[in-house]
């Protein structure tokens, strides 16, 4: 049986009042150890951000966002 590592991910999350909106920016690591991996992106709506903060979740959870 092959030893996996410990590793930790982290996912923080930014919202901003736009005018009439929302900017909502998800910065997405998941190994806090390689700062190369990290990913910065930005929504204008609640619903795309909390679907890719799922996703990253996700990923995380069965390993498959390893680079």
């Amino acid at each position: 049986m092959r030893h996996e590592p410990n590793r930790t991910g982290v996912c923080l999350i930014r919202v901003e009042v736009r005018g009439g909106g929302v900017l909502i920016t998800v910065r997405e690591n998941p190994d806090i150890e390689q700062a190369s991996t990290e990913r910065v992106l930005t929504f204008p709506d609640v619903e795309s951000a909390v679907m890719e903060v799922r996703e990253f979740l996700g990923r995380f959870a069965d390993g498959t966002d390893r680079l």
